[in-house]
């Protein structure tokens, strides 16, 4: 495979093929996390990569306050690409907040829904004040 890299992108060309494949969409930012089921978040933005199509994520809620109902976290970057493989997994750690040990994308949307340990049901956040949950994962944009 060549590597060329041009003003408009860096080109991957295969060898002895014909067809070119150019990355031209590279960004680095921030996102603003929403969960459903908490307030009183600490720290508001989340970082973010995005490469091509596909977009990593990662926050820290810093103190979160929990109120009992389903743990979603909405404000994703980009929207989720609407294909059945667009359920792209997350994971979670250091997490008081919600009884879930992971998440998913939702598809065609911008949020993530944590999940209770190996089942599909949906996890709650604890109703209490002084929680944290750290997540990232990496997604396909639409």
């Amino acid at each position: 495979m060549a590597l060329n890299v041009l003003a408009t992108g860096i080109e991957f060309t295969p060898q002895g093929g014909s067809s070119v494949n150019l990355l031209d969409d590279y960004e680095e930012g921030t996102w603003t996390p929403a969960p459903v089921g908490g307030s009183s978040i600490q720290n508001t933005a989340g970082g973010y990569t995005k490469t091509g199509r596909n977009c990593y994520v990662s926050w820290y809620s810093g103190t979160l306050v929990g109120d009992g109902s389903d743990s979603i976290i909405n404000g994703l970057p980009f929207t989720v690409m609407n294909v059945s493989y667009g359920y792209a997994v997350f994971s979670n750690s250091h997490d008081t907040w919600s009884n879930g040990r992971g998440g998913y994308c939702q598809i065609n949307n911008t949020g993530i829904v944590m999940v209770v340990n190996d089942t599909p049901s949906g996890a709650t956040s604890d109703n209490d004040s002084g929680n944290y949950i750290m997540i990232s994962g990496n997604y396909i944009v639409a």
